[in-house]
């Protein structure tokens, strides 16, 4: 299904730099759970990579994954490109592509939006865990919301505040190896993972 379509070009730099390449299309698909990206080029000089964007308001975006270009110099060409976004935010996700060019230059695509909907979810990737414990969530924090680590006790070893959809947890000590209970605490309940440390 798809949610927007129909982007054109890439957004001007201000006149100051020469686009990288020249797009023909940028769009979003549901994938079950994930979000495809497909967009085409039809020129690419000088290019280096696509920065694939997102961000849940349209205002501040960070990178969550980067595409290769295809080649220094394509003209005329319609060139095919696939992203796909394994973790999207529940509700709205709003992408854009940063075009680089070799020289550092870049310019940002429009943006389109792609909707999910689905349950909030808390997991911990990779898991078992050897070294700091990387926790993602597919929604963004509340003020308030808490991130605790728990041992086989229930006693808490860790308690800080979340700032993202997605953290590493630095430990001051070595954890032994064993079973812990990580527990994200928001206002409208708590999800709780297993984490198996090595």
């Amino acid at each position: 299904d798809d949610l927007y379509s129909g982007i054109s070009d890439f957004v001007q730099c201000g006149g100051a730099c020469s686009l990288p390449i020249r797009l023909l299309f940028f769009e979003s698909h549901l994938l079950g759970e994930s979000i495809e990206l497909r967009w085409a080029t039809t020129m690419e000089e000088n290019f280096d990579k696509f920065i694939i964007e997102r961000s849940s308001d349209g205002l501040q975006f960070s990178e969550v994954g980067q595409v290769k270009g295809a080649g220094r110099n394509i003209n005329e060409i319609v060139t095919n490109y696939r992203f796909e976004d394994l973790y999207p935010l529940t509700g709205f996700n709003y992408y854009r592509l940063k075009a680089v060019d070799l020289d550092l230059q870049s310019d940002y695509s429009r943006i389109i939006l792609a909707k999910v909907d689905e349950a909030k979810k808390f997991w911990v990737h990779p898991n078992p865990v050897n070294g700091p414990i990387h926790y993602f969530t597919n929604f963004n924090p509340s003020e308030g919301d808490r991130v605790v680590l728990y041992n086989q006790l229930g006693r808490p070893l860790l308690d800080i505040a979340a700032h993202n959809h997605n953290e590493s947890l630095e430990l001051d000590r070595e954890l032994p190896s064993g079973i812990y209970i990580l527990k994200y605490h928001t206002a409208g309940g708590q999800f709780a993972t297993r984490v198996l440390v090595k």
